[in-house]
C-alpha cells in the first residue's frame, strides 16, 4: 500500500483492513511511506511512487500495488492468480473521455496486480511526459486517455503492449464516483443535503446503494467523505 505524505486519516482505517486480508490469504503487507521518486531521482507527482514498487522490492513473482484509499471488506476473497506475466486493472467508472483506439477499457490504477515479467511497463511510464493539473493524458499521437497523473500513462504503456487483463470491478469499486456519475451531478456539488442523503442510504440494508456497496470486495474511496462511517457500514453492520 503506497501512502507517501501525511495520510494518516486514511491509513488508520485502510491499512489494518489490508493487513487482516493479507494474513488471511498469505500475502506480505508493506505500507510504503518513503518517497521513492526522490530516492531514485525522479521529479514527478507523488502518484508515481507506485511505479517504483517492483524496483524497490525485488524478488517477488507478483505485486499487488494499492493506493492508500483502498478499503478491503472483512470478507474479501483472494485476488485472482495472474502469474508472472500478469497486468491486471479494473475498469474506471469514468467513461466517454478516452479516444485512443488501443485502450480496450480505461483501467483504474488505484489497484494494480503486476507480475514480475511485466514490471518493465511501469518503468516505461517515466519515458512519457506528465499532464499536470489533473487533466487527462494526451499521447504523442494526439489521443486522449482518461486519468490524471499516473493513470493515463500506465494505460497507454500497458495497452500498447496488449498486456492488460481486466480485473473484476468488485476488487476496485469506486463507491462515490459510481453513484454521482449516474446521479444529479449538479446537486451533488451544490447540495450538502443531497450528499448526506446518499451516505445515509448506505446503512439501509435493502437500498440499492447499500447493496451495490456490499457486493464489492474492495472499495476505492475516491472523493469519499465520512470514511470511519463508511468503514462501519461496510465492515461492521
Amino acid at each position: 500500500m503506497v501512502s507517501v505524505g501525511d495520510r494518516k486519516r486514511l491509513t488508520d482505517i485502510t491499512w489494518p483492513r489490508f493487513v487482516c486480508w493479507c494474513e488471511r490469504h498469505g500475502y506480505k503487507a508493506v505500507l510504503l511511506k518513503e518517497n521513492l521518486l526522490k530516492k531514485y531521482g525522479y521529479e514527478r507527482p507523488p502518484h508515481f511512487n507506485k511505479c517504483l514498487v517492483p524496483i524497490h522490492f525485488p524478488g517477488y513473482d507478483e505485486y499487488l500495488i494499492l493506493d492508500d484509499d483502498i478499503l478491503f471488506s472483512k470478507n474479501a476473497p483472494a485476488f485472482p492468480k495472474g502469474g508472472t506475466d500478469s497486468f491486471l486493472m479494473a475498469q474506471d467508472p469514468m467513461k466517454g473521455v478516452t479516444d485512443a483506439p488501443f485502450v480496450r477499457f480505461n483501467g483504474n490504477t488505484g489497484v494494480l496486480l503486476v507480475g514480475k515479467n511485466k514490471r518493465y511497463l511501469l518503468d516505461r511510464v517515466f519515458d512519457l511526459p506528465v499532464t499536470m493539473g489533473g487533466a487527462p493524458h494526451t499521447t504523442n499521437e494526439g489521443f486522449t486517455i482518461w486519468g490524471p497523473y499516473d493513470q493515463g500513462l500506465i494505460n497507454e504503456v500497458a495497452f500498447k503492449e496488449q498486456a492488460v487483463t481486466e480485473l473484476d470491478f468488485r476488487f476496485n469499486y469506486a463507491l462515490v464516483p459510481e453513484y454521482w456519475l449516474n446521479a444529479n451531478q449538479k446537486k451533488w456539488v451544490t447540495s450538502t443535503l443531497y450528499r448526506l442523503r446518499y451516505y445515509f442510504t448506505l446503512m439501509l440494508p435493502f437500498h440499492r446503494n447499500a447493496r451495490n456497496m456490499r457486493k464489492a470486495f474492495v472499495l476505492h474511496l475516491i472523493n469519499c467523505r465520512f470514511i470511519p462511517y463508511v468503514d462501519f457500514v461496510y465492515n461492521r453492520l
